[in-house]
């Protein structure tokens, strides 16, 4: 997981997926830099934001391995943009419309819960 030091993005994350991955006894590492990773073949890669995404996408290209069948790579938050990018991209992506409504009805309500927002993989070619 491509995971930088300075992001929006809740450390949450992070500690899910170093969980997930100890559950299902996977080989993982988190690196912050995508620029300090080395493509293999037979690995796959989850990428937050969209400038590392193509740096990472970039990086693949270069090493002349193919996406979804030697190197699969997942995304953050659904973009039309990534129905398209390589026949597709795997994306890992809150519910943007029930995180609307929640909120909408946390207003209504005048709450100040923690709420969690469910997530949706959308497959694709990717992986």
């Amino acid at each position: 997981m491509i995971f930088p030091d300075k992001t929006y993005y809740p450390r949450e994350i992070k500690k899910g997926f170093l969980r997930f991955c100890q559950q299902y006894a996977f080989n993982h590492l988190v690196v912050a830099d995508v620029n300090q990773l080395e493509i293999s073949e037979g690995e796959a890669f989850i990428s937050l934001m969209e400038d590392d995404l193509v740096t990472l996408i970039e990086k693949v290209i270069t090493s002349q391995l193919k996406v979804g069948k030697q190197v699969g790579v997942i995304s953050y938050n659904e973009t039309p943009l990534k129905k398209i990018i390589l026949d597709g991209i795997t994306t890992i992506s809150t519910d943007f419309q029930e995180m609307g409504t929640i909120a909408a009805n946390m207003i209504l309500e005048n709450s100040r819960a923690h709420v969690e927002v469910p997530f949706k993989l959308t497959m694709r070619k990717s992986v």
